[in-house]
């Protein structure tokens, strides 16, 4: 073989050379050669002699890629040699785009993926090695693809579709080589948001009572004035959504008498979450209630208010658990809860001239946290505040956590965020 791995498109030539010699090893000039060759190819000359040198050369085409053996034939002697035709990429098409997968709906979570194939042939439609293979998509940032791969030694290329956390549906890929038309895939596929089971009760802050008829609506923005979903407690205080799909949503609670409780509910990484709504009954001429609530653990957090005596603002009387509604406080423990969860809640009837400091104290010795606590204000103007235990910093082994101030000196409502935590005394930040 002179001349080999030439483009299988029918012009291209490969060459091959037979070398006629004696029994004694010396070259024969001038005798006749015939040529042929298998797999499709074409002999340009079938027959020839050989030169001075014995030698007799021909060339050969090809539509088909692939291993042609050459058979050269003189006095009843052959011999065979292969030469080699190889796919002309310069023509290379994407012939078909298939979905590897038997299933066509997979789950939007960041980890699924689906496999598709493409296949490339040339003009004369030869299987193409090493051709660099585009892909595209329909769905922009909703699903992650490569932007190409390359074709295997059968001419197929793969790639890997893979999900976000953001649900896709009908999702076309595509795939083409250099300019060519793009070629769809025989299949559309469907990321679907996984679907999540979101259920609670509903209670009283005052009482620990259950709530029924309370109306959970969930929004996909703050900005929404209808819910995407929704749903009524029973009778039990109990609700239930099913089949919401991951992502985080903006909840509301209400319910006849009770002021509006607003939640961010997040099921982003869940299939099943429980989110309970501690409702505050409307003040009615209150001033404040606080309402305290934490996980299942630890069991016993106690909710502490320092109040200002009228006429001696500098002496400060204690409302918790000892003294749930002491002389001169105005002020009541409603609810004292000792098995995790809360709610724990004190409402102010009025407010006295001074600073009020309320003040969580971790009863329980063990576990040393604080079960993510989160205490609301609300106060009679309608406005409301949120304080977490995350924002003070770490809680290990700290006995309390000053929450708020509260100045009422100037005859105004001023509330000063202290988020401050302490190893050890009652008080905290109130002495």
């Amino acid at each position: 073989v002179t001349t080999d791995n030439a483009k299988a498109n029918g012009t291209d030539t490969n060459a091959v050379q037979a070398k006629v010699t004696d029994a004694n090893g010396n070259v024969v000039p001038n005798v006749a050669i015939t040529f042929t060759a298998d797999n499709g190819a074409t002999v340009t000359t079938t027959s020839t002699n050989t030169d001075e040198n014995g030698l007799a050369t021909t060339t050969l085409t090809n539509v088909t890629a692939g291993v042609s053996k050459v058979t050269a034939t003189t006095n009843g002697h052959s011999q065979t040699v292969n030469t080699t035709f190889v796919a002309d990429i310069t023509t290379a098409i994407v012939t078909e785009v298939t979905l590897v997968d038997t299933v066509t709906d997979k789950v939007a979570n960041g980890t699924d993926f689906f496999t598709f194939d493409a296949l490339v042939k040339d003009a004369h439609g030869n299987l193409v090695p090493s051709a660099t293979v585009t892909w595209s998509q329909d769905k922009g940032n909703s699903v992650v693809l490569a932007s190409s791969s390359e074709t295997d030694v059968n001419g197929k290329a793969t790639i890997a579709l893979k999900s976000t956390k953001t649900e896709a549906l009908l999702v076309q890929v595509s795939a083409s080589i250099g300019s060519g038309a793009a070629v769809n895939a025989d299949k559309k596929v469907n990321f679907k948001a996984q679907l999540v089971t979101l259920h609670g009760a509903t209670t009283n802050a005052v009482n620990n009572a259950v709530v029924p008829n309370t109306k959970i609506e969930l929004f996909l923005s703050q900005s929404d004035t209808t819910p995407a979903y929704s749903a009524t407690s029973g009778s039990d205080g109990k609700y239930t959504i099913s089949n919401l799909p991951q992502g985080v949503y903006y909840a509301k609670a209400s319910a006849t008498g009770f002021i509006t409780q607003n939640a961010t509910v997040d099921v982003q990484d869940v299939l099943d979450l429980e989110q309970n709504f501690v409702l505050s009954p409307n003040l009615d001429g209150k001033a404040a209630r606080i309402v305290l609530t934490w996980g299942s653990t630890p069991a016993d957090l106690d909710s502490y208010l320092w109040v200002p005596k009228v006429g001696a603002p500098s002496t400060m009387i204690k409302v918790n658990y000892e003294s749930k509604s002491p002389t001169g406080a105005d002020a009541v423990l409603d609810v004292d809860a000792r098995n995790g969860n809360g709610p724990e809640t004190i409402t102010v009837n009025s407010l006295h001239p001074g600073v009020y400091c309320y003040v969580v104290n971790r009863f329980t010795g063990s576990p040393q946290n604080y079960g993510g606590a989160k205490v609301k204000l609300y106060l009679s103007d309608g406005t409301t505040q949120d304080f977490k235990i995350e924002d003070a910093g770490s809680t290990g082994n700290m006995a309390n956590w000053t929450v708020f101030k509260i100045d009422t000196t100037s005859g105004q409502t001023d509330v000063s965020v202290i988020n401050s935590i302490n190893s050890s005394s009652s008080r905290g930040e109130c002495s």
